[in-house]
This record gives structure tokens, C-alpha cells and sequence, in this order.
């Protein structure tokens, strides 16, 4: 009821991973995933989507579009690579048979070094070698943190009948060559490279740091390790988060960000700031390293992080050292017009939004209004959605001027002139002006965006057009 309420009737599709919490035998109940009717495996097969096929959560393949995603759960049951052949079968096979572009490897357990909180080995080090000989992404959980390797081009050799561990980081990250958020997926088996994703910060918990190590790229954790300048500690307020992809229909560049929670009474502005300033952002991209041309961050329409911005600093926390996992985008290192600092950022997202609200309406039913409709879940309904009715109640368009869009604003603001501005309001008897449509929206950061997409002719350009009609 939870994921239909939440999930599917806001139109997303949901896939789980079985992981340790999940097995039979879990709070001693016996068929806690098994049970044939009130096991979580019958109860989520009934939303498993269209797309994917296998055992739900435990040998599963996901085919959206250009992406193939396996679901794996080994480890959960059994520790270790010779108790785990059949699964490690299942996901060599997956990856084989994908015709795809992007291949994403998902499981719930790790490997100690995998991860930086407490957790052992589970998974055994075949799993991610299936993976990056393949050229798939790898992402997991259990670990309660968020971490984030670099491009590796090993986790382990065989010699023999067993992986041992052999954490390779690739060489262009090694020289410096190219940065740690860029990572990418080649096949090959002794050339593949990939990543990994340590995504165990949900909601449930976010626990201290406990491991550091060189192939590890960004760590957001409630305690870091004094002196690990990978790591950035967690505050209270948004200690929770989620890992988003954006792969691209065409290109091979794809865009991936973290996402933190905000408090329970956030205004919307501060739920956009967090999500346009993002704990870690990377780039997987398709194809091998080593290439000047091999990635291009632009193809993604934001700014590329490469850029060297030490004409214009920002403060003195500000780094073109992509080590520290918070260099600073482009966008965020610009000046305002009128010569305001931003304060610092992570890596920022510029707006790429629509302003223009004016085809937002909604059409109505032949019978009951748009309103019942979406009360009743009727708004992905394919009578609804195949004639375009109700798109303004149903969220399938822009929001109207009565329902502004915010802009995060990211200026440099005087303390003391705000106490002075408040003062003066204090004092002031006039009365309040009538509430308007656009008193929410942040007209200075939207020109601020539209500005961070020129260059410098561009701007100078239109501000001598600006003086020369003002000299007339």
C-alpha cells in the first residue's frame, strides 16, 4: 500500500533489491520475502513493471529504455563467493545478454572495503569483477553512509578458483589526468572499468565513518575521520538522501547527483536549493578512458567542473582539487552583475526549467471533475492521460502564477543590513501590499541563470546595447 501511494500513483515505476532485513527468518518470521501470499516477494511481484522479468528482487533484469539494470541479492542469504556461484552466474549472463548502452549492477550487501561504516564481507570480490568486465555501474546499500568511489579498473584477481582482493584505481585518476567524477564503463577483461555507489542513507540512519582509503571519491557521513578531506560530515537536517541518474537518450555522457532530505517544515525553496546543490555530483561515461575527447560535460547542458575558475575565487573553501569531492560547477563561481558573491557551493545545477505557464490548464472529464479524478488515483489512467485531462490537477505540466516556481537564492547576504532592513519594516506603519502570484519568485537568480549561460561578448554585448539606448 505504501509504494502504490507513493510511488506508483505519482507515476514511477518501483524494483527492490532483497537484502539482510528482508530474508525469511528475520525478527524470527518464518517466510518474511518466501511466503507465498504475505511474503514481501508476493506482495511487490504484483508491482514489479512491465519491463522486468526473473525472480523479484533476488535474480531480476530490468530493461528501461537504454538501461539494463540487475537486481541481485546475493550475499543476503550466504557469505562468500563459492556460496554465491548461482548468483554470480545470473549476473554474468544479464550483463551478456544486454543489448544496452548503460548496465547498472544492483545488490543490497558489500565487501568490507566496499564500504566505510562497520560491514563485512558478504558479497565476495567475483560479484564486481562480473560488473566492471562488463562495464555496469555498481550500486549498493546496507552500509549506512554515502560513498562513492573513483574509476577503478580492478577489485580483484583470480589465480586460481577464488577472488582475491586487488583494488586497482585507473590510471588517469592516479596522474591526475582526469578528475574523480568522471568515471568510465568499459567492458573488457582486462580492460573494463566502472565505479561503485555506497547508497545507505535513506532515512533509516546515516552512522559514522569508520574506513578511509584512496580509491574512495566522495563519503558523506553523520562523523567523519579527522584529516579524510574526502569525507563531508552530515548535518542533522539533511543527513538523509537518495543517488539520481539521468541517462541520456542519445550521447554518452549521463549526469548523476545526490539528493539530501531537508527538514520537516522546509519552505520550497529550500527543498530546490538542495536539490540544485547536490552532496556529490559525477559523470558516467560510456566508452574507455584516456581519450581528451572521451567525455564532454557540456553534451549535459550544465557546468563543466573541469573549468579553471582561480581568476574569480569565491572564498578561500573553494577548490579545483576534484579530491575534495566539492569543486565548485561554473555556474557557482560566477559573480552576479552587480558584482555579489555567491556563497560557496557543491556542484550546482543551473536552471534549465520552462517559464512560460500559460498552456498549464486543465481539461475536464466527460463526467466527475479533475479533482474527484485524482482523488479516486484516476490521474496515470490511460483515459485520462490519452486525451490530456486534468494536467494542472494531475502535476503534467508547469505550475500555474498562482503556483510560482522558487529559485534557490545562493547570495552572499550582510547581516547587518538585513537588521537594518528589519528595523526600518519594524517602524514602518504602512500597510502590507496585497499578496501577489510573484512575490516567491526569485527574479535575481533567474537572471542570474540566464546570464551564467552567456559568455563574456554576450553579456558586454548586450550591457553597451543597454548604455547606448540610455545615452539617446
Amino acid at each position: 500500500m505504501f509504494v502504490e501511494e507513493t510511488v506508483k500513483n505519482q507515476g514511477m515505476d518501483f524494483v527492490a533489491a532483497k537484502g539482510n532485513h528482508d530474508m525469511d527468518g528475520w525478527d524470527d518470521i518464518s517466510g518474511l520475502w518466501s511466503d507465498p501470499q504475505k511474503g514481501y516477494a508476493a506482495q511487490l511481484t504484483n508491482l514489479k513493471p512491465g519491463e522486468c522479468y526473473g525472480a523479484y528482487g533476488e535474480d531480476m533484469t530490468c530493461d528501461y529504455g537504454g538501461v539494463t539494470i540487475v537486481v541481485s541479492d546475493v550475499g543476503v542469504d550466504q557469505a562468500g563467493e563459492s556460496a554465491n556461484k548461482q548468483k554470480y552466474d545470473y549476473i554474468d549472463n544479464a550483463l551478456r545478454n544486454s543489448k544496452n548502452k548503460w548496465k547498472i549492477c544492483v545488490w543490497h550487501m558489500n565487501q568490507e572495503d566496499m564500504q566505510v561504516s562497520y560491514k563485512g564481507d558478504s558479497v565476495g570480490w567475483g560479484a564486481y569483477e562480473i560488473c566492471r568486465k562488463h562495464g555496469a555501474f555498481i550500486v549498493n546499500g546496507h552500509a549506512h553512509t554515502y560513498s562513492r568511489t573513483k574509476e577503478m579498473r580492478r577489485f580483484g584477481s583470480k589465480p586460481y578458483s577464488f577472488t582475491n582482493k586487488d583494488l586497482q584505481i585507473a590510471d588517469a585518476v592516479q596522474s591526475g589526468t582526469q578528475p574523480s567524477n568522471v568515471i568510465h564503463l568499459s567492458s573488457g577483461e582486462a580492460s573494463g572499468s566502472t565505479g561503485v555507489a555506497v547508497v545507505g542513507f535513506g532515512g533509516y540512519k546515516n552512522e559514522p565513518q569508520l574506513k578511509s582509503a584512496t580509491h574512495w571519491a566522495k563519503i558523506y557521513s553523520s562523523e567523519c575521520i579527522d584529516g579524510d578531506i574526502v569525507c563531508e560530515v552530515a548535518p542533522e537536517d539533511s543527513k538523509y538522501g537518495a543517488l539520481m541518474c539521468d541517462f541520456p537518450e542519445t550521447g554518452d555522457t549521463a549526469e548523476c547527483w545526490v539528493v539530501t532530505t531537508v527538514k520537516k517544515d522546509a519552505t520550497r525553496r529550500e527543498k530546490r536549493a538542495a536539490y540544485r546543490n547536490p552532496v556529490d555530483r559525477f559523470f558516467l561515461v560510456n566508452g574507455k578512458g584516456g581519450n581528451a575527447d572521451a567525455f564532454d560535460l557540456d553534451a549535459v547542458m550544465y557546468a563543466d567542473p573541469t573549468e579553471d575558475a582561480s581568476d574569480d575565487p569565491i572564498s578561500e573553501d573553494s577548490s579545483d582539487d576534484y579530491t575534495t569531492g566539492r569543486t565548485l560547477s561554473v555556474a557557482s563561481n560566477k559573480k552576479t552583475p552587480g558584482g555579489v558573491k555567491r556563497t560557496p557551493g557543491r556542484h550546482r545545477r543551473r536552471f534549465d526549467g520552462n517559464l512560460d505557464r500559460s498552456t498549464c490548464v486543465d481539461v475536464q472529464p466527460p463526467e466527475h471533475g479533475c479533482a474527484q479524478q485524482k482523488k479516486w488515483g484516476k490521474c496515470d489512467a490511460y483515459f485520462m492521460t490519452s486525451k490530456g485531462l486534468c494536467a494542472k490537477t494531475c502535476g503534467r505540466c508547469v505550475a500555474t502564477p498562482s503556483e510560482p516556481k522558487d529559485y534557490d537564492d545562493d547570495y552572499v547576504v550582510d547581516d547587518d543590513s538585513v537588521a537594518d532592513d528589519k528595523s526600518i519594516a519594524d517602524d514602518d506603519d504602512s500597510p502590507a501590499p496585497a499578496p501577489s502570484a510573484l512575490d516567491d519568485v526569485d527574479f535575481a537568480a533567474i537572471a542570474d541563470d540566464v546570464l551564467g549561460m552567456m559568455d563574456g561578448d554576450d553579456v558586454n554585448g548586450m550591457i553597451d546595447t543597454y548604455e547606448t539606448v540610455g545615452e539617446r
